[in-house]
């Protein structure tokens, strides 16, 4: 019975770095997706911005504890969502970072 090969300790840091980087890029992304959306609620103003975002800060202070947790839910599903949808959108470079350098020389 033959073992499967053990990568190198390089090429396994790589492959670490790889995905650790690809998923930051996609969680990123997310909060800028998150950021235009509450600026696109504001109707594309700094002005409106940051009253939309005091308005936001009252109410959230304000809400009772249940609120506050239903708010918070609402908000980590659209950004897992999105990071979903990007991390979907991007796989295939995730999957060119981590070819082996075999393949690459092709």
């Amino acid at each position: 019975m033959r073992l499967p090969s053990v990568p190198p300790p390089g090429l396994v840091a790589f492959w670490v770095l790889s995905v650790a980087s690809w998923m930051a890029v996609n969680a990123l992304a997310g909060l800028g997706l998150i950021a235009v959306l509450f600026i696109m609620l504001a109707n594309g103003s700094w002005e409106g911005f940051f009253h939309e975002g005091g308005n936001l800060a009252s109410h959230f202070l304000d809400a009772s504890a249940a609120s506050r947790a239903e708010f918070v839910r609402i908000v980590v599903w659209i950004f897992g969502s999105a990071v979903a949808v990007l991390g979907w959108a991007r796989f295939g470079a995730l999957r060119a970072a981590l070819a082996s350098p075999q393949e690459k020389r092709g």
